[in-house]
């Protein structure tokens, strides 16, 4: 309200990266095929001059990730993932990016990681939703490439393995993420005749233990690379 009383008392337009037209025209143009990175990169998006616009952009992509093709949510959840590193972990308000895009990563799973057409969206069937799973563990079509692995890498850094417990934390359906296609695929995955559905405790045990213990051993191969 403060800045529109500005605008019309004293005619001082806002800077760009303060209104929500940069960052919705951002979106439109990853939407339309733009590399996301290359939107990162322009001169309005400058992290040398803070981390807020690259906060605002994540937040406007994932509100409207249910509508992403194929194409670009790969894109979007590729660049998350490689711009995690460059995000702080503090800020002067003792909140940088780097935490709040782990949760970020989690929600563009959710919505736009897995059952993508050319086309048409397809149903939140555990058939679908199991993708997300095979996505963070590396399988069929995503081989070389697991999350779990990206987010461990050697290059990464400590840092990196804490991403890493982080982002498995908050796969829990007991942390309230309203995530409910990876806590489906996490199950399913585990047992494909296993219900994602009843008591929270339940549900967030059958789906934590395949990637506890895959966290895990991410973890101790990153530990035995980095020493030798």
């Amino acid at each position: 309200m403060e800045k529109y009383l500005k605008l019309i008392v004293r005619f001082v337009t806002p800077e760009p990266r303060e209104t929500f037209v940069l960052y919705q025209d951002a979106v439109l143009r990853a939407i339309r095929g733009a590399a996301i990175e290359s939107i990162l990169t322009s001169s309005d998006f400058r992290l040398e001059v803070g981390e807020h616009s690259h906060d605002q952009f994540w937040r406007v992509l994932v509100n409207q990730s249910y509508d992403l093709t194929r194409n670009v949510a790969e894109d979007a959840i590729d660049t998350l993932i490689k711009y995690l590193p460059r995000y702080s972990f503090v800020s002067t308000d003792n909140r940088g990016l780097r935490q709040p895009s782990i949760y970020s990563l989690l929600r563009l799973l959710d919505r736009a990681g897995w059952g993508r057409t050319a086309g048409r969206r397809l149903s939140n069937s555990s058939n679908n939703t199991v993708e997300v799973a095979r996505r963070i563990y590396g399988e069929h079509e995503y081989k070389g490439k697991g999350l779990i692995q990206r987010l461990a890498s050697s290059e990464r850094g400590v840092l990196g393995w804490y991403d890493l417990m982080l982002f498995r934390l908050q796969c829990s359906a007991d942390r309230q993420g309203q995530v409910y296609n990876v806590h489906s695929a996490l199950i399913v995955h585990d047992d494909a005749s296993a219900k994602a559905d009843g008591l929270v405790t339940d549900i967030a045990l059958k789906g934590m233990r395949d990637i506890v213990t895959r966290s895990l051993f991410a973890l101790q191969a990153d530990v035995h690379r980095t020493e030798t």
